[in-house]
């Protein structure tokens, strides 16, 4: 599964590193022990996850 970061605007919200926030949260529900399909790859220039 591939997953690309978007950035859209959200006048309610400020974003930060979403790739980073997203690498983060990725390992913590793994540490969870939470069923998720494996990240085999990031490409954090482009923003993307497989």
């Amino acid at each position: 599964m591939l997953k690309q970061i978007h950035h859209e605007p959200c006048d309610y919200y400020q974003f930060g590193n979403k790739m980073e926030s997203e690498m983060k949260d990725y390992e913590r529900l793994k540490k969870k022990g939470i069923p998720m399909p494996e990240m085999i790859e990031a490409d954090i220039e482009k923003e993307r996850s497989i």
